[in-house]
């Protein structure tokens, strides 16, 4: 004899009964973060209630995995019972995160004196075009390969070729990687580097060799400026090889930073960010064209600030994870302009409570002498200069 599985008039009526005494529960708030609820919440709305019974009696006796609870192959009285065991507001796992942002350290420019004086544009010979009594640096390899590499060779992927020189850091640069290692393994937390935090993750654009594309040499500034560090952390047993991400392009950034929010609403974790400056931080112009709650692709055309209609990372994060209905507090001196281009000395830190920002703050690195205590500006208008 065959039993009819398909749900009957009683199912109905005792769901009716069920919601009249039980109620539906209430509708957990909205997050940034997606609450650890039991399995038992077959809609992920946060809350195990009439819902959720409702769905598990339409499809008793069926295999739908939507009110499969436990994965048996079923739908019946073990779900049923999994459904009413866990009746209410699903446990929210409280975590506290950060989410830290570098720019790549210093690149092959016309320096004087430590300082960064010439254009961004400005490639010199012999330092025609720069600033009197400014020098130029070339950029040097991992490998101390120095200076003017065009051509990206194919090679073994895990090895990466050296002729990448134009696109690595020049010896200052390396200098700073080298301060970035000891600031956030050793001096995070400490007296003067309070809001800074030894990081779980980090991650910086891929650099990788990629010979058939129109961009093959992609810059290896991001990676150089946390390899150190990234070595030096793996070595103490505070973080995995796995966890030094490189596989996001550098168009990918918004990708990134969704990752990072994932990662930092299920677990406590600290993640270091190094990626290209007029990538992080965007104009309020440029801000303007994706409105908070929205969703932004994660690959942009166009890097350019002035013409990109992506915002940077730092909004992107903003918009993703501040409290529903708040706006960025004046206190938080949210920096209103792109990324200065003179300086690499900054960290910008966002602190996250179960998946909400709570505090934003800058934090200057003073690892050369050249580095300066401002802050980046949090207005648009002179006579705010940097």
């Amino acid at each position: 004899m065959q039993i009819d599985r398909r749900p009957s008039i009683f199912n109905f009526l005792l769901v009716a009964l069920l919601l009249a005494v039980l109620g539906g529960g209430e509708r957990a708030a909205a997050q940034c973060a997606a609450a650890d609820c039991a399995a038992a919440d077959t809609n992920d709305d946060g809350v195990v209630n009439g819902e959720d019974l409702a769905l598990v009696l339409a499809l008793w006796g069926t295999n739908n995995a939507a009110a499969d609870i436990n994965h048996d192959g079923v739908v019946e009285g073990a779900d049923l019972t999994l459904v009413l065991g866990s009746w209410g507001p699903c446990v929210l796992t409280s975590t506290k995160s950060k989410i830290m942002f570098i720019r790549h350290a210093e690149k092959p420019h016309c320096y004087l004196k430590g300082l960064d004086v010439g254009s961004s544009d400005t490639k010199c010979t012999n330092c025609e075009g720069c600033f009197p009594g400014s020098i130029q640096y070339y950029g040097v390899y991992t490998t101390g390969v120095a200076g003017g590499g065009e051509n990206c060779q194919a090679g073994d992927p895990s090895h990466p070729p050296t002729c990448y020189d134009d696109e690595s850091l020049v010896p200052q640069g390396w200098e700073r990687a080298g301060g970035i290692a000891q600031l956030f393994s050793s001096l995070a937390g400490t007296v003067n580097y309070q809001d800074l935090a030894k990081p779980n993750f980090i991650y910086a654009s891929n650099y990788r060799c990629k010979p058939d594309t129109t961009h093959p040499t992609p810059s290896q500034r991001p990676y150089q400026t946390v390899l150190a560090l990234s070595q030096k952390l793996v070595l103490s047993n505070d973080m995995s090889n796995d966890n030094f991400i490189t596989y996001f392009d550098d168009q990918e950034y918004l990708c990134v930073v969704n990752e990072a929010i994932e990662r930092a609403c299920e677990h406590s974790v600290n993640i270091l960010i190094s990626w290209q400056h007029e990538l992080i931080l965007t104009s309020p112009t440029t801000q303007a064209n994706s409105a908070p709650g929205t969703t932004t692709p994660c690959e942009c055309p166009n890097a350019d600030p002035a013409s990109s209609p992506c915002i940077g990372m730092a909004q992107h994060l903003l918009n993703k994870c501040l409290p529903p209905g708040t706006s960025v507090p004046p206190e938080w001196n949210f920096p209103q302009r792109p990324w200065p281009d003179n300086r690499y000395d900054m960290v910008l830190v966002f602190d996250l409570e179960n998946g909400l920002i709570t505090k934003f703050s800058q934090v200057p690195q003073m690892l050369l002498a050249s580095d300066l205590p401002d802050l980046f500006c949090n207005t648009i208008n002179p006579p705010c200069l940097r």
